[in-house]
């Protein structure tokens, strides 16, 4: 499902229920200096490409680092070096089976 600004409207009647009547006029007359702007809606700028890109970032390849300085430090290089040769190998496998399918 593609984020869009029309998912702040059950959000906004879900805020008028909790906060009081004065607070809730006062967040909801603010409204971004952006908001008027065509190519500037956040709903649209968050593309999955762009999600992907923070997840791989920010999960992935620090995951990746964090594990081969595990088996660094736990294993020294020459055996960290047979691990990730394997890890590769096995991957590369998986990846070949799934393309069978």
């Amino acid at each position: 499902m593609l984020l869009s600004s029309s998912l702040s409207i059950p959000f906004l009647d879900a805020l008028s229920n909790i906060v009081s009547h004065d607070l809730f006029t006062e967040l909801i007359s603010l409204q971004p200096f952006t908001n008027d702007f065509p190519r500037a809606d956040i709903h649209e700028l968050l593309s999955p490409d762009l999600l992907h890109q923070v997840i791989k970032g920010t999960f992935k390849d620090h995951l990746v680092t964090w594990i081969e300085n595990y088996l660094l430090l736990a294993h020294g290089e020459a055996r960290s070096n047979e691990i990730l040769d394997d890890i590769d190998r096995r991957y590369d496998t998986a990846s070949l089976a799934a393309m069978l399918h």
